[in-house]
């Protein structure tokens, strides 16, 4: 078996369709894409994983799970979630809900 043949069908769809250094199935900054070769790629890291859904997200991190930086979790459920991501999509609805709240209660106790 190959390693790219281990690479989750969604995976190798984002980086062919979305990854800007991947051209004519190769990557331009090295030989073969590091993703599909089965090591991290900092670009997909910064610029892709963050687009991708949470599902693709957790595959990555379970990946790498040894590599304690690219795992990030949920503050509240532990879901993985992409990187410089504090909260899931869940969750992050809820808290952006309650902040809205407590700053609308503030404004009216201050009128």
């Amino acid at each position: 078996m190959t390693a790219s043949a281990r690479v989750p069908p969604g995976m190798k769809t984002l980086i062919s369709q979305s990854c800007a250094n991947f051209l004519s199935g190769r990557c331009m900054a090295e030989r073969q894409c590091s993703v599909l070769s089965g090591s991290r790629c900092p670009w997909f890291e910064k610029t892709l994983l963050p687009t991708a859904g949470a599902a693709l997200v957790e595959i990555y991190a379970r990946r790498y799970a040894a590599e304690k930086e690219t795992i990030n979790r949920c503050n509240d459920c532990q879901a993985a979630i992409a990187p410089r991501l504090q909260y899931c999509p869940k969750c992050r609805k809820t808290h952006r809900r309650q902040s809205w709240k407590t700053e609308k209660k503030k404004q009216r106790s201050t009128v």
